[in-house]
């Protein structure tokens, strides 16, 4: 759709990794990935998760959300209560 071919022509000019990604539950999960054209890359998996609290998606999609200090400060919380020390690692 638009929208790909959008990103593509995004990524053909800066070249650099360009991904969509969506919250779900404490996680910001990507759903679509176009890989950097550059020597030094990261590969990306689409359906890949990163925590919201801790990671640049995740804080971009609670700034889009308009996510308050209360509301994050309860994200992290619950964040800690469910993903435990060995998950993170």
């Amino acid at each position: 759709g638009r929208l790909i071919g959008s990103l593509e022509r995004l990524s053909d000019e800066i070249r650099t990794a360009i991904f969509v990604a969506t919250r779900v539950g404490i996680f910001s999960q990507y759903i679509y990935v176009i890989p950097a054209q550059t020597a030094l890359r990261f590969h990306i998996p689409i359906g890949s998760k990163r925590l919201l609290a801790s990671s640049a998606t995740g804080f971009a999609l609670l700034a889009a959300a308009g996510a308050s200090e209360a509301e994050i400060a309860a994200l992290v919380r619950r964040t800690n209560a469910e993903i435990s020390d060995a998950e993170l690692s």
